[in-house]
């Protein structure tokens, strides 16, 4: 073995042993902050490996008014999938945490402070799926946005006057779940529902919307699953 054989495998060695510290470092990182979030009331749960965390919940009052202290925290989470944050402080702020996460698919972030900016950051979540944005402050603007996340199978929007508008979700091919409780649907959002190719269920309770026109519906989706029925006469 020729000296430039030797130099080559010391460099590799040393790369590994950087390489190697590097992950260790990052493990402690993830570990420690797992435990302040646990000390702060959130719970979370590894993935199907043990090793990192890919589900976390901050839903529990003691957490609820300590975003500024938990999203930091957050960002140690790189195989982070499934967030849930609700009835919290959480801002579009602390969104930006969020969207640097690029494994996440699904993210429930339901009664938070969270607005149009909120929702624009997450485009840049390719593998979102799942999204709940119900009770926030979302207007119009944020729909034209969630109309563009392809990925969307799932979107609850319920309790969010502002955004009723369902006309940009006609692009989401692969929406199979929308929650829009305590909204107004009129036949325009009707017709929108009756095309959208996949959708198989919708939760429209408090909703109000004309009997002819949920007919409507029923009869162009047959098998359409609809929670809390209560057409106005």
């Amino acid at each position: 073995m020729n000296k430039s054989t030797n130099s080559s495998l010391i460099s590799a060695l040393l790369l590994a042993l950087v390489c190697l510290g590097c992950s260790s470092e990052m493990s402690t990182a993830e570990s420690e902050a797992r435990a302040k979030l646990r000390e702060m009331g959130a719970i979370n749960v590894n993935d199907t490996k043990g090793i990192h965390v890919a589900t976390l919940m901050m839903t529990t009052p003691s957490i609820s008014q300590r975003m500024d202290e938990a999203m930091p925290l957050v960002a140690n989470f790189k195989y982070l999938t499934h967030l849930e944050a609700t009835n919290c402080n959480l801002t579009d702020e602390h969104v930006k945490t969020i969207a640097r996460l690029k494994r996440i698919n699904s993210l429930v972030l339901s009664g938070t402070q969270i607005g149009d900016e909120a929702v624009k950051q997450l485009v840049s979540l390719k593998r979102l799926d799942t999204l709940y944005v119900d009770n926030t402050n979302i207007t119009a603007s944020a729909m034209d946005v969630i109309g563009e996340i392809a990925k969307l199978k799932i979107v609850d929007i319920s309790d969010t006057p502002a955004a009723s508008n369902l006309a940009p979700l006609a692009k989401l091919k692969d929406l199979e779940w929308l929650l829009v409780n305590n909204l107004a649907l009129n036949r325009q959002a009707i017709e929108l529902l009756s095309k959208l190719p996949k959708l198989g269920r919708i939760s429209i309770a408090g909703c109000s919307i004309a009997s002819e026109d949920l007919a409507m519906l029923k009869a162009a989706k047959p098998g359409l699953v609809i929670d809390g029925e209560a057409p106005d006469g």
